[in-house]
């Protein structure tokens, strides 16, 4: 089954985030998913570079609304209390993907 606040938040944060291969936010975000399967492969694909990354769902973080804002138990760094956590897109060259993370501004905890 596909969970629609991971799509949703994909569709809005992947053409934000930057290619690591040639640094440039063009990325297009792109799914399959074959007829008859309850799976789906997820892409982010560089529109200058050409290079695909799979994005790992499973990072996708608990506490995540379809409209990309945090539930309200989600938004405090869990290691300094003090500062509302950012959900961030990062993706590596190296193993040509793309991972989730929460981010702390203030102590930048991850």
């Amino acid at each position: 089954m596909v969970n629609a606040a991971f799509v949703s938040d994909l569709q809005n944060r992947v053409p934000k985030t930057s290619c690591p291969s040639c640094g440039k936010s063009h990325l297009e975000f792109a799914m399959r998913c074959d007829v008859g399967s309850t799976e789906c492969l997820f892409v982010a694909r560089c529109e200058l570079c050409h290079m695909i990354f799979g994005v790992d769902e499973d990072s996708f973080p608990a506490g995540v609304l379809p409209d990309g804002d945090m539930q309200p138990e989600h938004l405090r760094c869990a290691r300094c209390k003090q500062s509302l956590v950012m959900v961030t897109l990062s993706c590596s060259a190296t193993s040509h993907s793309c991972r989730y993370a929460l981010r702390c501004p203030s102590c930048d905890s991850h």
